[in-house]
């Protein structure tokens, strides 16, 4: 072991710079494979959808317009909005016994999770940029008393709408 003239192990700082060197090769690895990935990911959206009318929704990006394209598929196969709202899962639970009924419980959660994300990213993103997403959030906010993610809720199962929408009629929003 040698010791510089302020008694710092100089072994010990040799080792920690070889541990650094390491880490930021494999980060720059990653970055790297994750940037290819990336594009070939927008090569695959542009090819599937050309017109790329999803991203016309104030919200919808280039990372949540993918996600919406391929979680959906063909929208023709929920028969109606309702339906396609259930299957996000982005509706509110209901309980019902014989004579009481519970209403506004937590979503339900059924269909995938990543779209639940990508509808809450958009939603973020959206609220702040179009005007009724924004009073969609402040009514449930203010006059409903809810909290930020039921309110991002009211708004997630609207954007729902209009992702289901865009991609059936095939035009911009």
């Amino acid at each position: 072991m040698s010791r510089s003239a302020s008694g710092v192990d100089e072994g010990f700082f040799g080792d920690l710079q070889e541990e650094i060197a390491r880490e930021l090769r494999l980060m720059e690895a990653e970055e790297a494979e994750s940037e290819a990935l990336s594009l070939r990911i927008e090569e695959l959206y542009k090819r599937l959808h050309a017109s790329d009318n999803l991203r016309t929704i104030p919200g919808v990006g280039e990372h949540t317009a993918p996600v919406f394209l391929a979680v959906v598929g063909d929208p023709a196969r929920f028969g109606s909005q309702a339906e396609f709202a259930n299957w996000t899962g982005v509706v509110p639970g209901a309980r019902q016994s014989s004579d009481v009924e519970a209403k506004g419980l937590r979503m339900t959660k059924a269909g995938p999770p990543i779209i639940r994300w990508a509808l809450y990213q958009a939603g973020q993103i959206g609220r702040r940029y179009d005007p009724q997403l924004a009073s969609v959030y402040y009514r449930e906010v203010v006059h409903h008393g809810k909290n930020h993610k039921q309110a991002m809720g009211a708004v997630m199962s609207h954007l729902a709408a209009r992702v289901l929408t865009v991609l059936r009629e095939g035009r911009p929003y």
